[in-house]
């Protein structure tokens, strides 16, 4: 997911807002994917499915 966003970030940045358009709707349907896959690695972690997302949407 940081891939991501680092990707709009770095579009912003070079002031390309057709592509941080491009990569802001396209967003949401990578999402699901990647919070699930990062929930799973947490709970292998024995870190509960809810603090997991939590941790990693708000960058705690």
């Amino acid at each position: 997911m940081n891939g991501i966003i680092a990707d709009i970030g770095r579009a912003q940045t070079k002031g390309d807002k057709t592509l941080a358009k491009v990569l802001l709707e396209d967003y949401p349907s990578k999402a699901p994917g990647l919070l699930e896959a990062l929930a799973k690695k947490f709970a292998a972690a024995g870190i509960p499915r809810d603090v997991a997302l939590v941790y990693h949407v708000t960058g705690m």
